[in-house]
């Protein structure tokens, strides 16, 4: 992801104040990242710090049993990962991209589910300090995928993010 030319949050922020704010912000997403828009992810929240995306079970997102298809939750997971590195990487200098994806599913997603990922400040640290180092430092995010009704983790992905230096 290159370093972003508008801050994520504030768009988010400014959204969040109007009706249906956010539901247009998730458009303008689903047009920068294509792929999403037959799922339709819906962002609850974006900070710095956090991340929160919910995905209801529509028909692109199920499978043949009739919960969440693992594509959908791999999906949403991913995303409230990238969207939380989008929120950070202008701040930290870095331009930083998906190395790796390990998702372990614990439990059929039998409705709507939301996906929260999470970022420190050690984290963060981690990159300025590789970065100042001139290196391509590696850090890893996790995110859990829950049911909304019960609560129940259906799903944790854990992604390493390789950051560097942007190019000219």
């Amino acid at each position: 992801m290159a370093i972003p030319k508008v801050d994520i949050v504030s768009w988010f922020k400014r959204a969040n104040a109007l009706p249906m704010g956010t539901r247009a912000l998730d458009r303008v997403l689903w047009r920068v990242v294509p792929f999403n828009k037959s799922l339709k992810p819906h962002v609850l929240n974006i900070t710095p710090d956090e991340v929160r995306v919910e995905l209801g079970l529509s028909t692109a997102a199920m499978n043949h049993l009739r919960s969440m298809h693992a594509a959908a939750l791999v999906t949403v997971g991913e995303y409230s990962q990238g969207l939380l590195i989008l929120a950070n990487a202008g701040n930290l200098g870095a331009e930083v991209i998906l190395k790796d994806l390990q998702i372990e599913y614990t439990a059929k997603g039998r409705g709507t589910v939301v996906a929260s990922a999470a970022m420190t400040e050690e984290t963060r640290q981690t990159i300025r300090d590789g970065l100042g180092r001139n290196e391509n430092p590696q850090v890893v995010l996790t995110s859990t995928v829950s049911d909304v009704r019960t609560g129940e983790t259906v799903a944790t992905l854990r992604g390493t993010w390789k950051a560097r230096r942007p190019k000219g």
